[in-house]
């Protein structure tokens, strides 16, 4: 998963923009119980990476489900994003600087 993350970072930096990148995995389960007995029993596992970015004073922002991604499925993706961001009505005044 980390190698996703880097290989999305080396992308996004050979671009004229700034980003930021958030990616989450987990599970989740669930269960019912009726009159002491288990009637039903589920788990689910979730992953994805949403990305944002500014580009000339506007923000674009997308997101993919899962985090195994092929080098040429992440540039389609920073690619989708920056075009988002072209057309996007949404100011971008930068991102937060370090405290």
């Amino acid at each position: 998963m980390i190698d996703v993350i880097e290989s999305l970072a080396e992308i996004l930096n050979s671009k004229n923009v700034e980003w930021e990148i958030y990616w989450e995995s987990g599970r989740s389960g669930s269960f019912r119980i009726e009159r002491e007995a288990l009637e039903r029993s589920q788990r689910k596992f979730y992953s994805g990476i949403s990305l944002r970015v500014g580009l000339n004073g506007k923000l674009g922002f997308s997101y993919i489900t899962g985090i195994h991604h092929s080098l040429s499925e992440l540039e389609k993706f920073v690619e989708r994003t920056m075009k988002l961001a072209k057309v996007s009505e949404v100011p971008f005044r930068g991102l937060p600087g370090s405290v």
